[in-house]
């Protein structure tokens, strides 16, 4: 240990790393577990050169999951894993995404998904609707009329409305229902759980990780070091496709909703719902909008998932996992609201890249809280769908750039234990001896777990700091005849952002403005966020800022803090309508061009690579 308590460089472990620097893939269970089959693949993933392996449940497992079967096959893998020197990691579902506990949790209906349905057509009973989008979240289920409203729609924009008594007709009624999902195959015949709903995490827990507890708790964090947590999600938030047409749209709901936004902000959320949904006159966004995603995004973050992260902290094991969407400000707005907030209550927070996409803002949304909140570790689920023509070198491609941007515990995607029945269709190639040069893969684990022996010693530099735009995709989140083409631009210049400057060795770190305004302070003159401490902030084109943000980068100017603003200073402050961002003496106005920020960040360069633009570190 270095005078910091961090551990030092160690030429010996960086020899020879031992499991805790090795991978440990999905390993997916299916059919009917048998002894000798665990023990043989357990024995494969050693001679592999992996470290572990994460029990997964999958599609056609033929025990009770959680069952006393289920419980001492997991005892049985854990057992082996230890006298193989290496790591049973669980996994908290049945399939994905996680918090249905297998179906468990919500026979309680008041935990079951359901969300809120603006519609301009009269239900009774039941909905039946085709769901939008990638979901397995159905949009169909029975019905309870909340709200009537008059809509007076000018142009298909809100200029005006009125919630109607019991008995009252107008010329334009909507009306407003409380959707409680179906229950579907893929949940075993339940629906899935509400995790924005109190009561939830804590049934979940109960369901999934006391049973795990009960079985393993003598061997968490030894031999079983973490839980992973897969693609949690709410009902994904819709938008209308044409205000000047309009039809019906769905958005996540829980009691707590409507609760928090009552105790926080004195009025009722439920009787100002269509200012989510419509833009208002010339084209402005409610503040209704905006606070109603901060309040989906602190429900699912710390009565979801913080609660998580305390009874593993609690347990002496490590919560792990990743997020749906977790690629795009718009699409993580939609599927949970926030996804750096979620992140910041994991103990090794994680990401998953899929069919080799270079995804670099997802990445460094994780890298970022790794870094700010001194976190044990970046995890990364690798190669799924990927295929079986995916070859060595690229196996090594993808595994180093996330490797260059943090990622110390690689989940590679997928082992099968059978390919019995529909497994033989899920996302393969089989990361075990069905792939041909499975002896040879050793290889590549020793080159990870040597770098990771590295990665997780010393401390990180970086002196810029990106504000994350995520709550302006919040205010985008309208119409799509308005809006869809400014969040198009919204996310594709954050991704083009990234690449400039990840790919001219300027590394950088994100920010997010609600954990600033709990975490940030000005030191210095830098601007520090947890452990990490900035030079320079770069605020991309933003619609909305936090005033608590704005007050810190008024502070960090007037201490000489560099603050980059880029194209069009925000109109909203807090989501409202606002003059208050302007220009002063210390902010550094810029275009959207990569010359042109770049010669503004090079006096803060720490590395760089010449003859040649294809390299990041």
């Amino acid at each position: 240990m270095d005078d910091t308590g961090r551990a030092t460089f160690d030429i010996k472990l960086f020899r020879t790393p031992i499991s805790e620097y090795r991978g440990a893939p999905f390993w997916a269970w299916t059919g009917r577990p048998e002894r000798q089959v665990m023990e043989e693949q357990i024995s494969e993933f050693r001679d592999m050169g992996f470290g572990g392996f994460f029990m997964h449940p999958r599609i056609g497992l033929d025990v009770e999951y959680l069952g006393e079967e289920f419980m001492r096959d997991i005892r049985f893998c854990c057992d082996t894993a230890k006298s193989n020197v290496m790591h049973a990691y669980l996994y908290d579902e049945e399939k994905w995404p996680s918090g249905f506990g297998g179906g468990r949790v919500t026979t309680d209906p008041d935990l079951a998904s359901k969300y809120l349905l603006l519609s301009p057509v009269h239900y009774s009973g039941r909905v039946r609707r085709q769901a939008k989008g990638h979901t397995r979240l159905t949009d169909s289920g029975e019905v309870k009329l909340l709200k009537r409203f008059s809509l007076d729609l000018v142009d298909g924009r809100l200029k005006s409305y009125r919630e109607l008594d019991e008995e009252e007709t107008a010329e334009c009624v909507w009306y407003l229902y409380e959707v409680l999902s179906d229950r579907l195959d893929w949940f075993n015949g339940a629906r899935y759980a509400n995790l924005i709903a109190s009561g939830t995490a804590d049934r979940f827990l109960n369901v999934t990780y006391e049973s795990y507890r009960r079985e393993l708790s003598d061997e968490f964090g030894k031999a079983v070091p973490a839980i992973f947590t897969d693609e949690p999600s709410v009902k994904r938030y819709e938008t209308m496709e044409d205000s000047r047409n309009p039809g019906e749209v769905g958005f996540p709901f829980s009691d707590d909703v409507e609760g928090l936004y009552r105790e926080k902000y004195k009025e009722s959320f439920l009787s100002r719902a269509p200012e989510i949904i419509f833009n208002l006159s010339e084209g402005r966004t409610s503040q209704v909008r905006y606070r109603y995603f901060d309040i989906v995004s602190e429900l699912f973050s710390t009565g979801y998932i913080r609660k998580i992260g305390e009874w593993c902290r609690r347990n002496a094991i490590a919560f792990t996992g990743h997020f749906q969407d977790e690629n795009h400000t718009v699409l993580q707005a939609k599927a949970c609201g926030d996804v750096m907030r979620a992140m910041a209550e994991m103990d090794i927070p994680g990401i998953d890249i899929l069919v080799d996409r270079h995804e670099f803002f997802t990445l460094k949304q994780a890298q970022s809280v790794v870094h700010q909140f001194g976190k044990r570790g970046l995890s990364a689920e690798l190669y799924g769908v990927t295929n079986w023509d995916f070859t060595p070198a690229e196996h090594k491609h993808q595994g180093d750039w996330v490797a260059a941007l943090g990622v110390t515990l690689r989940v590679p995607h997928l082992s099968w234990m059978s390919m019995k029945g529909q497994m033989k269709r899920d996302f393969p190639a089989s990361l075990n001896h069905c792939l041909p040069w499975y002896k040879q893969y050793g290889l590549l684990e020793d080159h990870f777990s040597r770098l990771n022996t590295v990665l997780t010693r010393g401390k990180p530099v970086v002196r810029v700091a990106v504000l994350n735009p995520v709550e302006s995709a919040w205010m985008l989140l309208g119409p799509d005849n308005e809006t869809l083409e400014r969040r198009e631009k919204l996310d594709n210049d954050l991704h083009r952002l990234c690449e400039w400057l990840l790919f001219d060795n300027i590394d950088f770190d994100l920010l997010n403005e609600a954990l600033l305004a709990d975490t940030a302070k000005i030191r210095s003159g830098k601007l520090c966020v947890g452990e990490m401490c900035y030079d320079a902030v770069i605020i991309p084109e933003i619609v909305t800022v936090r005033s608590s943000t704005l007050e810190l980068i008024k502070d960090f100017t007037e201490c000489s803090g560099k603050v980059i603003w880029i194209g069009t200073l925000p109109g909203y402050v807090d989501g409202e309508k606002s003059n208050e961002v302007q220009y002063n003496s210390g902010y550094v106005a810029c275009r959207f061009d990569e010359c042109e920020i770049l010669e503004k960040l090079e006096s803060l360069r720490t590395v760089s690579v010449s003859g040649t633009d294809n390299y990041i570190y």
